[in-house]
């Protein structure tokens, strides 16, 4: 059994999941075992899970957010069709393929050697009456198994054999009604600053600085359940923002308060023709266009990265700013997809996006797809990577900080891009779109030219010990992690997606690094670490030609 190393393991934190991880390490040489939970609704349940986990043995937990596709793509179906199961309408089984799916990901890019569940048929709870039954000579043959009935009447049973008065008394506990508030007790957020529990000291934020009193500058707005606003010291004059979250629980109300930096928004530059790391700025029709230098002159393929220049929107938007759900108004987002497209040469109709959440699927898209995302509404979700064979679709994902990789087959005129945050460049991202291509259009690494376009650089994505674990399981890990340095660690994801591509079995000299850093360059380009979120979206487009 020693060829088990790590085991990824679908958890929820109940008994049967709790005590198979001391199980599992005792049995497979102390393998690793790598809890997986999946979030469908049950946010504040799920609290404590991590330290559950880890008690248990677990090196680390997953918990990974699956609501909207559990309502979109089984719940609501399910629904439609009018699906149970002996008079029950489907519940938690709905579950259970998408957290199968999320828990063999997350196998793969751990490089474990099995997966593992908790379940056991229809659940222990209704098993073990009936082999306590069986195991006491009671005759249960006339009864329907697995029925709440008749296990509360196997159960009956049982008792009248093995109650003893005198042995259970020191045992038994009598519950008052608040014993019953405490454990129906659900804890809530408060999201509206008129409740009565909202006090006025919970407002108030000393400056972090020097620990006066502040001055809020802006209205309090909700986000994520908490309150949030900006704050000037009226001491020394610090700006800064104040996020509260105030919870109500069984035994009282949680306020917790935190305060950050407020985000550093520059307007754009004034832009200049020339080279930019491995890349060359253009501006045609005054919009900023980035395009690498390797890939120049290169027939059949069209490939852009966009800038901030020569757009519409305004603020912290201004001024090419793509993306429809960052707060900017649509009607200035639809221009400056028109005003791109116009200057690099792609047709505004024929762009088609994924659905990106960090996850390494990827979607093969026609003509049929023309305009989805973006003219129409997304008709998938989890989609981080797109490929084509399609002359007539241009392919778009967005990043601010994210790693955008261009792949182009010349030989089977095929192209694809990907969209690889830290998560997905630690998944696998490049070398899932290589294969990809090899299944959709028979590509060969080999012969795959790939480009890796503006995205935070080493220097500047600087990482916890957590971030800086799951590229440390990776090959070859110190290619691309540095440090600690008081705590902190340095990941190059530039170097980490060229190994993934060389592993794959692309060559060297294809791989093109545009050694363009976001964060360096964000007066130039959107950067949501630079900018704490307050930006618009840079896009990434590809698409083949003639």
């Amino acid at each position: 059994m020693s060829e088990i190393k790590k085991v990824v393991l679908a958890y929820s934190g109940g008994l049967d999941t709790s005590v198979i991880i001391p199980w599992l390490k005792e049995h497979y040489d102390n393998c690793e075992v790598i809890a997986v939970c999946g979030n469908f609704g049950q946010d504040d349940e799920l609290d404590d899970l991590k330290q559950r986990a880890v008690a248990s043995g677990a090196s680390k937990l997953y918990v990974e957010d699956l609501t909207d596709e559990f309502v979109n793509e089984f719940v609501i179906p399910t629904m439609q069709a009018g699906a149970d199961y002996e008079g029950y309408l489907l519940g938690t089984s709905l579950a259970r393929p998408i957290l199968a799916k999320r828990v063999m990901e997350i196998a793969k890019a751990e490089g474990a050697d099995a997966i593992c569940h908790g379940c056991t048929g229809k659940g222990n709870d209704q098993v073990v009456p009936q082999g306590a039954g069986l195991f006491k000579k009671l005759d249960v043959s006339g009864m329907d198994h697995h029925r709440a009935l008749d296990d509360s009447r196997m159960t009956l049973e049982i008792l009248r054999k093995i109650y003893d008065p005198g042995a259970i008394a020191p045992y038994i506990d009598l519950c008052d009604r608040e014993f019953y508030r405490r454990i129906t007790f659900k804890t809530t957020y408060i999201c509206d600053l008129r409740s009565p529990l909202v006090e006025k000291s919970h407002l108030r934020f000393p400056c972090p600085r020097c620990g006066r009193e502040s001055r809020r500058l802006t209205r309090w707005n909700v986000k994520n359940k908490s309150f949030r606003a900006d704050f000037r010291c009226t001491c020394c004059g610090h700006l800064f923002a104040g996020r509260l979250t105030i919870k109500q629980k069984y035994e009282g109300l949680t306020v917790n308060k935190k305060t950050f930096p407020l985000p550093d928004i520059q307007a754009p530059r004034k832009a200049v023709p020339g080279p930019l790391g491995n890349m060359e700025l253009t501006l045609p029709r005054g919009v900023g266009v980035l395009r690498f230098s390797a890939w120049k002159g290169l027939e059949g393929v069209n490939h852009a990265f966009t800038t901030r220049v020569g757009g519409v929107s305004e603020n912290e938007f201004a001024a090419m700013n793509l993306g429809f759900g960052r707060g900017d108004e649509p009607e200035r987002v639809e221009e400056n997809y028109r005003l791109f497209c116009a200057a690099a040469g792609f047709d505004p109709d024929s762009l088609v996006c994924g659905a990106q959440d960090h996850h390494i699927n990827i979607r093969r898209v026609e003509k049929a797809q023309r305009g989805i995302g973006i003219w129409r509404e997304k008709d998938m979700e989890s989609i981080d990577g797109l490929c084509t064979n399609d002359p007539g679709v241009t392919l778009v994902i967005y990043c601010a900080d994210c790693v955008p990789l261009y792949f182009y087959d010349q030989e089977h005129r095929a192209i694809g891009l990907a969209h690889a945050g830290w998560r997905g460049t630690a998944m696998g991202m490049a070398g899932a779109m290589v294969e990809r291509m090899a299944q959709e259009f028979g590509s060969r690494p080999e012969e795959l030219l790939v480009a890796i376009g503006p995205s935070i650089g080493k220097d500047c994505f600087e990482v916890d010990e957590p971030v800086a674990a799951e590229f440390q399981r990776l090959p070859q890990w110190d290619l691309f992690v540095e440090g600690p340095q008081r705590e902190k660690y340095h990941v190059d994801l530039w170097e980490c997606n060229r190994q993934f591509l060389l592993s794959a079995g692309v060559r060297e000299e294809n791989i093109a690094v545009g050694q363009v850093c976001t964060m360096c360059e964000s007066d130039l380009i959107f950067s949501h670490r630079k900018t704490r979120g307050q930006r618009g979206s840079n896009c990434a487009m590809l698409a083949l030609q003639g």
